[in-house]
């Protein structure tokens, strides 16, 4: 019996599974039949993996209160963490949307109390 392997993410599967335990794509023939792990030998099967990424809210908070730091969060890591760097960046657009009425506000109350 050969090793069957899931075409979309390579994992290992059963000649009488329909759908793999891992990704949960349909198996209708579209199954490699190899001697070898194709994740380890193809590379139509190096997906990035986002282990660990989440969205975070400690994130988004601070992100939130130094927009910068989201901003730039969210460039740096966008494509290896992208939950998480998504958090950032929404975090810092809320931020920066709060921050200009505020920096208004006590602009003008600074102008007109001198």
């Amino acid at each position: 019996m050969a090793n069957m392997y899931c075409k979309e993410c390579g994992n290992q599967i059963a000649d009488s599974d329909k759908f793999c335990a891992n990704c949960g794509k349909l198996q209708s023939g579209e199954i490699v039949s190899n001697s070898t792990n194709p994740k380890s030998s193809n590379a139509d099967y190096a997906k990035p993996s986002h282990s660990g990424d989440a969205p975070d809210f400690g994130f988004a908070l601070l992100s939130f209160l130094v927009p910068l730091f989201g901003l730039i969060y969210w460039a740096i890591k966008r494509d290896e963490a992208p939950l998480r760097a998504g958090s950032c960046i929404r975090g810092a657009v809320w931020g920066f949307i709060i921050s200009i009425p505020i920096i208004i506000i006590t602009t003008l109350l600074a102008f007109l109390g001198s």
